[in-house]
């Protein structure tokens, strides 16, 4: 079943979408790192889950401080003195404290969140400090931290816009006195990055995927479907807007069962139908519910960036340029099948057998999800 099948890969490709967001604070006579990343990409290289039920308890996260500060020390790496970042005298950092996210405490590992806090000595005669940022890599190769730097002693201007660390860009020459970073390829967030991101997300996230297979199925033509996922896209990208901007904001808790309610809901809806159906209503009304999922991730990444309206424009155009790309790639399968069974009613996009076997799919993956969210 397609919805199975995309729900199991899910579980084994690449952690495509892992982020971070870190806030760099100078001080006089030291350096204060403010980090906030995914549980997931944390547990893929420390093991956090020690119980094995899926998500990260307060406990595990205590047990494991010393090994998660170990390796933030070592993948957040700062040296001072020298224009060569391995010509520097590396400084040892230490972790101050580590903790969950309180809204994400009772999600499973996918959604929960950790926020850490580590201190490194400054030595202020020295007017050159390397930042080298690997966070992840082993994993995530396209993991990226979304870092903004900020001052105590006025020596440093807090930069208009949110830089990353990559895997093409990893370093910051940060010069003292200055107005900002300087980055070895002058690589900052421009609108592109954050349409790779919400491109990545959505074509790495299951639920969103079954639910938008789920409305395709239920099509009865191309004009049917476009006013479906029109309905979805307006929905998802008012809440999305509205979390991002500070608007107001839901618990993950509440949000993350009820989109999986949703693909439940979507399946088991085209199933009773049996048939083709009007299924913009309820794109438009559970959109709402993915587009705060979809805020999860964004609000993540973006950290204290105060500028929000050019990344939500670009993260929402990437997760509509992924959803279009998943669903011109099914329409294209379905046509060719077309093709090959003329002898069949052609009521419908997909095929009546297709058209209900994924149904089925897509109900039984939300089913799957909705109980590992509740029990998590």
């Amino acid at each position: 079943m397609i919805a199975c099948a995309l729900l199991l890969s899910s579980l084994f490709l690449p952690h495509e979408d892992s982020v971070s967001s870190s806030a760099i604070e100078i001080g006089k006579d030291s350096i204060q790192i403010e980090l906030r990343f995914q549980a997931l990409s944390m547990d893929e290289v420390i093991a956090l889950d020690a119980d094995g039920d899926g998500r990260i308890q307060p406990g595990e996260a205590l047990a494991s401080s010393a090994d998660m500060g170990s390796y933030l020390a070592k993948h957040y790496s700062i040296s001072q003195g020298s224009d060569l970042p391995s010509d520097g005298e590396l400084l040892r950092g230490k972790l101050l404290e580590v903790y969950l996210d309180p809204e994400t405490l009772d999600l499973d590992i996918a959604s929960q969140w950790l926020s850490a806090r580590l201190e490194y000595p400054r030595n202020t005669n020295e007017a050159a400090l390397w930042i080298d940022v690997s966070l992840f890599r082993e994993t995530s190769p396209g993991h990226k931290d979304f870092a903004q730097l900020f001052s105590t002693d006025a020596t440093v201007r807090t930069p208009e816009r949110t830089w990353i660390f990559s895997r093409s860009d990893p370093q910051w020459l940060l010069r003292l006195p200055m107005l900002g970073p300087e980055s070895t390829r002058a690589q900052n967030t421009g609108i592109g990055i954050w349409i790779q991101l919400g491109f990545r997300h959505i074509l790495s996230g299951a639920d969103h995927l079954c639910f938008v297979l789920g409305l395709l199925l239920a099509a009865s033509g191309l004009r049917a479907l476009a006013g479906t996922v029109t309905a979805f896209t307006l929905a998802h990208s008012i809440t999305l807007g509205a979390v991002a901007l500070g608007w107001f904001s839901v618990s993950p808790a509440l949000t993350e069962p009820l989109i999986a309610a949703s693909i439940a809901f979507v399946g088991f809806s085209n199933l009773w139908a049996g048939k083709p159906r009007r299924a913009w209503p309820e794109a438009f009304g559970f959109g709402l519910l993915h587009g705060l999922g979809f805020a999860t991730l964004l609000s993540g990444a973006l950290g204290a960036e105060e500028d929000r309206l050019g990344p939500l424009l670009g993260f929402n155009l990437g997760i509509e340029l992924g959803q279009l790309l998943a669903a011109l790639a099914v329409v294209g399968v379905l046509a060719l099948v077309r093709r090959r069974s003329a002898a069949e009613s052609t009521e419908g996009l997909a095929p009546p057998k297709i058209a209900r076997a994924g149904s089925q799919g897509i109900a039984l993956a939300g089913l799957f999800m909705l109980c590992a969210r509740v029990l998590a």
